[in-house]
């Protein structure tokens, strides 16, 4: 809704989140015996075409609102999950609720004449006949029924947390590999500093990675000392079950807990990811490519947030001390570990190998990280390029300060995967005022258009068994079309001055609405919904519960205690349960000061790491600065 409609809620409805939420989930005057509540009726009421289309939503009309909004509303709207009408229609009903008939069931049941028939007395046995029709037929064909009737709690196949906890003070435990020189740690490097920008309280709990050949300094602390009851776990799904499955963490002990997940392909999910969802109560996805591909399998919220975009400071390295040639550099670069298939490097070299012909002037650089663990792949990526002296392969570990002096290097940065989550390297290559060239397809969209950068056309593939184990065979990717590729490489070194352009806009776009502060805003918007939903009374550290109850049961009379000597056991703690109701009023003011401190704790520790990335930032600039003036860039 726009953000006229949005104030107009407001006013009608009450200020803050919680308010607003439950009295848009209340049912509609007009249709609420259907299960249409207020918020859908607001839809309703400003869309001509379901006024035509539904026009009767005091009778039967309410019934198929309802069945659209399933069907069809929470993609086009969208709906979020918390106001789909679920809850009202999930509610027993006036007759049959004794073999688990609900409200949307029974009206299921009453608007039609065939379910009438088979089933006429829902008050004995043909509740329990409708009920089984719903399960094993109904729900296949009517998406209300097969929301309503899936199994509420996690199970091995992947179901979500079913009473989630309730985060209750600021701060958040961001978990990452936040000292590897991977894809996967820098975006968690980069979420951490978007929640700096906007002064939220992080505590950084990093984990390990044999893959990476390189370990960042990065202050961080153990999972023991992670005690804000919010985690935002930046691994994806099956590193973080391996996580979970650390005897030693107890990250994930009643906390509410929130995905950052990164899967690319379309319209499959593997099982290992499909088993993570037990593990989180939402998930938060980096663009709306990953949303999509992540929300058509998952049980739990999918929302997705803006990524910080500002690489550390820039060295400026002569080409030389970079390994790299002279010439018009095209330059582009992936993780073998990324999967080989999905990076697309011999669809690049094919498509430059048509744009120029050798010793033409342009040079075509593959900068690679982990090929000594896939010497097969490499050797195709050699074969391909064989006879072109013009195309160049770095295998090689480089710093982040090293990686960003390649890209501030290069005159246009290539990139013609088959799908990305978001697509960094790209984003990073714009923020620094570089021509881009790219599939038009995934991730990258976020950030790219035709104004500022080059898309490349596409067709869509099956992904096929090359790619297995990660992604599974039956996904869908784009298999972009390398003649256009090779156009538009041609059109970047022929056309500099538009190139240079669409480079201009791109950079102020990234720099503009990819900031930490414009991220940090974003992800702080949704924690605060999060902490402002908690029960102020049961603020504190979620472990402290526990210590509570142990303390009424060890003041408690314990009625294992029989005979002589238990009665007078009995007796004796009967006298003093005035003073044990003391005591125990005692102990919780006890477990609500050590939450108190406990917090405090926290918000000290997470004061001190993060002026400590502040000062390791102010470093990173200097000995830029320091590069930049040394004479011969060495």
């Amino acid at each position: 809704m726009h953000a006229a409609a949005d104030q107009l809620l407001i006013q009608k409805y009450g200020h803050g989140a919680p308010e607003i939420f439950a009295r848009l989930a209340e049912p509609s005057e007009v249709g609420g015996h259907a299960g249409v509540n207020r918020y859908l009726y607001e839809i309703y009421s400003r869309r001509p075409d379901l006024q035509q289309g539904y026009p009767q939503i005091e009778g039967d009309g309410a019934h198929l609102l309802v069945d659209w909004a399933y069907r069809f509303g929470r993609d086009e709207v969208p709906i979020p999950s918390e106001l789909m009408p679920s809850d009202w229609l999930n509610e027993p009903s006036p007759v049959g609720a004794h073999a688990g008939v609900n409200r949307y069931l029974y009206l299921l049941h009453s608007r039609t004449d065939w379910l009438r028939d088979e089933f006429p007395d829902l008050a004995n046995g043909d509740a329990e006949r409708l009920m089984q029709w719903a399960r094993t037929h109904g729900k296949d064909h009517d998406p209300v029924l097969r929301d309503l009737l899936a199994p509420p709690s996690p199970s091995a196949q992947g179901g979500g947390r079913s009473t989630p906890p309730a985060p209750t003070s600021g701060g958040v435990n961001v978990v990452g590999f936040l000292r590897g020189e991977l894809g996967l740690g820098e975006a968690a490097r980069r979420v951490i500093a978007g929640l700096d920008a906007a002064g939220v309280p992080v505590l950084p709990v990093g984990q390990s990675i044999g893959s990476s050949p390189q370990q960042l300094s990065y202050a961080s602390v153990s999972t023991e000392l992670a005690s804000f009851d919010l985690n935002l776990v930046c691994l994806n799904a099956d590193q973080h079950a391996r996580l979970h499955r650390d005897p030693g963490s107890r990250l994930a002990d009643d906390r509410y807990t929130i995905g950052w997940w990164w899967w690319e392909v379309a319209g499959s999910l593997s099982v290992e990811w499909r088993s993570g969802f037990s593990l989180v109560d939402e998930v938060w996805a980096g663009s709306d490519h990953v949303a999509g591909t992540i929300a058509e399998f998952s049980p739990v919220p999918v929302r997705k947030m803006k990524v910080a975009v500002a690489p550390s400071p820039v060295p400026r390295h002569s080409r030389e001390r970079l390994g790299l040639p002279q010439g018009f550099l095209f330059l582009t670069m992936f993780d073998y570990d990324s999967t080989v298939q999905r990076k697309n490097p011999l669809g690049t070299i094919e498509a430059f190998q048509a744009a120029f012909a050798p010793g033409s002037g342009p040079v075509l650089v593959l900068k690679t990280l982990n090929a000594e663990r896939h010497a097969d792949k490499r050797e195709r990526l050699v074969a391909a390029a064989a006879g072109r002296p013009d195309i160049v392969m770095l295998d090689s570990c480089v710093s982040a300060a090293e990686k960003n002096a390649l890209l501030a290097a290069c005159d246009c940065y290539v990139s013609l995967h088959r799908a990305e989550g978001f697509g960094l390297p790209l984003a990073e290559a714009m923020y620094l005022g570089k021509p881009t060239i790219a599939t038009g397809y995934s991730g990258n969209l976020e950030f790219m258009n035709e104004d500022n950068s080059y898309l490349v056309g596409y067709s869509m593939t099956k992904v096929g068994i090359e790619a297995e184990p990660y992604y599974p065979a039956a996904a869908e990717w784009a298999d972009p079309d390398l003649d256009e590729a090779a156009a538009a490489m041609r059109a970047v070194f022929e056309d500099r001055s538009e190139a240079a352009r669409r480079a201009s806009r791109a950079a102020a776009h990234i720099r503009r609405e990819f900031s930490p502060e414009a991220a940090g805003a974003a992800m702080r918007e949704r924690l605060e919904q999060l902490w402002s939903s908690a029960d102020p009374a049961a603020a504190g550290a979620p472990s402290l519960t526990g210590l509570a109850q142990e303390v009424d049961r060890a003041t408690t009379a314990d009625e294992r205690f029989r005979g002589p000597r238990g009665l007078a056991r009995r007796m004796v703690l009967r006298l003093m349960r005035p003073f044990t109701h003391h005591q125990r009023q005692l102990n919780h003011e006890l477990a609500r000061g050590v939450a108190g401190l406990r917090h405090e704790a926290a918000l000290t520790r997470a004061l001190l790491l993060a002026e400590i990335r502040r000062r390791d930032a102010q470093l990173d600039e200097l000995r830029a600065g320091l590069e930049i003036h040394t004479p011969d860039g060495r």
